[in-house]
């Protein structure tokens, strides 16, 4: 079995969308509305503006002095920064952004 997907985003000979055939359909048209959506400069300037203002993406980097002077260089991501729960909050604003667009 491979460890990257296909160009259908499959992994291996089975597949690897395991959901409910009832679903199959919306899954369909959300993978169609994603694609159309990830080309679409507009789609993505909005998606970059509220990901900043609600969950503080790109996430500021912060120079680890001590860090650089025992490694040579470091920069760490504060992620600390996101209180908002920053996955959850990315995934409901992308996916509400790719309702809204349909």
């Amino acid at each position: 079995m491979t460890t990257v997907p296909d160009e259908r985003g499959r992994f291996g000979q089975y597949g690897g969308q395991y959901v409910p055939e009832t679903v199959m359909g919306a899954l369909a048209e959300l993978e169609a509305a994603y694609l159309e959506a990830k080309v679409d400069p507009a789609f993505q300037a909005e998606l970059a503006s509220l990901l900043h203002e609600f969950v503080g993406r790109p996430t500021a980097l912060y120079h680890a002095k001590g860090l650089t002077a025992h490694a040579g260089g470091a920069h760490l991501e504060e992620i600390f920064l996101k209180v908002t729960g920053g996955d959850a909050m990315i995934d409901v604003i992308e996916s509400l952004r790719a309702a809204i667009s349909e």
